[in-house]
């Protein structure tokens, strides 16, 4: 609903850049959350990373199916998946080792500012000049 229209007026390399900057600092509301009203930051925060994360994901499936040549997109999306889903345990492990020796509001607060680092990292790729991704052409 959302990508499609803002897409169209700024571009898709924009936007995906622009959806994960703007994703960044809300990640750090879920380890602020706590009781009583501050259990609306994790609602908020939650809203937006997972809404901006949707905009992201949609652009990056729409790039893959019109660059990768179509005799190779099932192998090129099988492997994206792999790769993206299989880092989840990794991820789950990490976690789980980070809760159990310096605790669950630690743990959360590390892979917070882990992930907000991590969506900056287009900055640093010639994305950030591009108004859109290229399509393959046959």
């Amino acid at each position: 609903m959302f990508a499609s229209r803002i897409v169209r007026r700024f571009g898709n390399a924009r936007t995906y850049l622009a959806a994960n900057l703007a994703i960044a600092p809300f990640i750090l509301l879920l380890p602020a959350a706590g009781s009583g009203w501050r259990l609306s930051l994790f609602a908020a925060g939650s809203l937006v990373v997972l809404t901006g994360s949707t905009v992201s994901n949609v652009i990056t499936a729409t790039f893959r199916g019109n660059y990768i040549p179509v005799q190779l997109l099932g192998r090129v999306t099988a492997s994206s998946r792999f790769l993206v889903f299989g880092t989840g345990p990794l991820g789950a492990v990490t976690a789980g080792a980070l809760a159990a020796t310096f605790g669950i509001r630690t743990a959360m607060w590390a892979l917070a500012v882990l992930f907000a680092c991590t969506r900056t990292l287009p900055l640093a790729t010639p994305i950030r000049t591009l108004r859109d991704f290229p399509a393959y052409r046959a």
